[in-house]
């Protein structure tokens, strides 16, 4: 038997993350970083679950074809699975999301930028 992973500490999510955007249910925001430069927003994130790829992997599939962001890529493969996001009302806003596991963890990894 496979031993179950550990998450990381929690952390808070810095203010003014777009607050529509689908966050994986049941995980946990381990890393969030925002960064300011040159008129855009910039946003990094992680957040893990003990979830495997496959079923973080069919939630973002659906998630993202419904509300206002959207796949404009998305790609997947021994045990990964990334996309290339955008917002549908404005594609400035857009960014890239993978997931991973690692030790018995998947890392749901998003970079997003936003223009100011």
């Amino acid at each position: 038997m496979t031993p179950a992973g550990k998450l990381d500490g929690a952390v808070t999510m810095p203010n003014g993350f777009p607050s529509d955007f689908p966050v994986y249910p049941g995980s946990r925001l381990t890393a969030a970083r925002q960064v300011l430069a040159n008129g855009q927003t910039t946003w990094g994130v992680v957040w893990e679950t003990l979830d495997g790829v496959d079923q973080v992997q069919n939630f973002y599939v659906n998630k993202l074809s419904d509300g206002d962001w959207m796949l404009t890529y998305n790609g997947s493969g021994s045990g990964t699975f990334s996309a290339i996001i955008s917002r549908k009302s404005n594609q400035k806003d857009a960014g890239i999301l993978t997931v991973e596991s690692e030790s018995n963890v998947t890392h749901i990894a998003l970079a997003l930028g936003v223009p100011g």
